[in-house]
Parts: C-alpha cells; structure tokens; sequence
C-alpha cells in the first residue's frame, strides 16, 4: 500500500511540475519571482523519488540524479516551446533544490517519515477490519 501512495505521489509531484513547467510563461523575465517555486519544486520532487528508491543503496544519490535530469529534460523541452524560455537559473535551482535531499542521508527524516506512513497505514486497516 505505502509503495502504491508514494509512487503516486511521485506522478502527482511530477505532473504539477510539468503542468507549471509547459503552461504559457508570464511576461517579462520568466525567472522572476520563481525562484522558490523552482527550489522547492525539485526538493519535493528529489524527495518523492527518495521515497520511491530509499530500499536501494545508493537511493540518495539516484533521487538526486533522477530529480536533476527530470529537470534538465524539462529545461531542453522548454527552449523548443515559443511562449517558453530555457534557463541555466533554472537548471542551477532545479539542482540546488534536488541536492536537498541528499543532506537527509545523516539526518534519516526518511525512514522516520516511512516508519510514520507504515503506523498510519496499519492504523487504517486494523479500522476498517472491525
């Protein structure tokens, strides 16, 4: 049940971002403004895939990566969009607010998080089977 909600949450989180990402721009300088839009965008997002991979080794660093080139990806579909404009800002936001993540490897907020999903989840069913 936990893997289903946190890979949902994985789509949620990345369907916003490209929604916000490939919707007309605002006038004037697209990066505006939009700073901590994009910096805690992909620290959410760094996190979601965190949640998805945190069995793995190397899940820290694979998030990280993931978040960055979702990022990039995003970035290089942008400069082919007329109404939409390609910044290396925004890719330096994007990484920064990615590598978020990688400062809860010493201090664990995932597994607290996950263990924390299992007792709510465990709580819910042991409700429902009365």
């Amino acid at each position: 049940m936990r893997r289903k909600l946190n890979f949902l949450g994985l789509l949620l989180v990345s369907g916003v971002i490209v929604y916000g990402s490939f919707s007309p721009a605002p006038k004037g300088n697209p990066s505006t403004g939009f700073i901590p839009v994009h910096f805690a965008a992909y620290s959410v997002l760094a996190a979601a895939f965190l949640l998805n991979l945190h069995d793995r080794d190397s899940a820290y660093i694979e998030a990280f990566l993931a978040a960055s080139l979702f990022g990039l990806g995003i970035e290089i579909i942008q400069a082919t969009i007329p109404y939409r404009f390609f910044g290396w800002n925004d890719i330096l936001l994007n990484l920064l607010g990615a590598g978020v993540v990688l400062v809860d490897k010493p201090i664990n907020l995932t597994d607290n998080f996950i263990s924390f999903q299992d007792y709510v989840i465990e709580r819910a069913a042991s409700k429902t089977s009365l």
